[in-house]
């Protein structure tokens, strides 16, 4: 035998649930629209646009304000640090490190693929690529996919890929910038760089000076570097030309004794 009971509610009771149903949904309806304000990240790595909750398990993107709030030094740095990725120091005071995405020691640099902008700068050779060439304050994002990508990229891309994604403004841009900073053992880095626009074309051109004594004897380092580049947009159609010149000099500050080094 069942039996239904009705409970009967006071006026100022329903008053308050109502109250509190509606700032629940006014809640709900301020968090989608702070969902739907977020902008969306776009991984180009695997050849095709796809959005960064459907891109590989493996992506990952550095993303231009995580660069500016870091305050690394080039695009080198911020991989090292933000993107989480392993590096073998070399033998120019740590500047060119050699990348390292799935543990391939000595052979790292021969089993990675990096582009800038889709367009490929490492060979398959003993020398790895070198990014500090790349004006940080222009670098839009960085995607870095681990695993074996050959059938994308071809030769070399068995550790995965790195795209470096340079900035596209576009329309009337006037913007310029210099950062200089002072190291220890009479190190400084001095850079310049610079963006014009007007209508469908954009030139941007960047220098770059680093010096350092090194901490050991006969152990200078320096680096000269100078880039431009144009490039042309109208709705989905693009073309880019870029040029990197780079002169770069290290000594080697030789053995140590065994007393020196204990």
């Amino acid at each position: 035998m069942f039996s239904l009971n009705s409970v009967r509610v006071a006026p100022g009771v329903r008053s308050a649930l109502a109250v509190a149903c509606g700032l629940a949904l006014s809640v709900c309806h301020v968090g989608a629209q702070a969902e739907d304000a977020v902008a969306p990240v776009v991984v180009t790595a695997t050849r095709m646009a796809d959005a960064v909750q459907t891109a590989p398990v493996g992506a990952s993107v550095i993303t231009a304000a995580q660069i500016e709030r870091a305050g690394v030094a080039d695009a080198n740095e911020a991989i090292r640090k933000l993107g989480g990725v392993a590096a073998r120091s070399d033998l120019n005071n740590g500047r060119e490190p050699v990348l390292d995405l799935r543990g391939h020691g000595e052979t790292a640099g021969q089993n990675l693929v990096v582009l800038v902008d889709g367009m490929r700068v490492s060979e398959n050779e003993l020398a790895s690529a070198r990014l500090s060439a790349i004006p940080v304050a222009q670098i839009e994002r960085i995607e870095i996919v681990r695993g074996g990508a050959s059938v994308l990229w071809g030769e070399g891309a068995s550790a995965g890929v790195i795209n470096v994604i340079l900035k596209r403004p576009q329309g009337t841009v006037r913007a310029a910038r210099i950062a200089a900073s002072v190291e220890s053992f009479k190190g400084h880095d001095l850079a310049v760089d610079g963006q014009w626009g007007a209508g469908n074309w954009v030139f941007d051109a960047a220098v770059k000076r680093v010096r350092s004594e090194g901490y050991r004897d006969n152990g200078g380092y320096k680096q000269d570097v100078g880039s431009w580049g144009v490039a042309w947009q109208d709705g989905g159609w693009r073309a880019a030309l870029r040029t990197m010149h780079e002169e770069q000099s290290a000594r080697l500050p030789g053995y140590l004794s065994l007393a020196q080094f204990r």
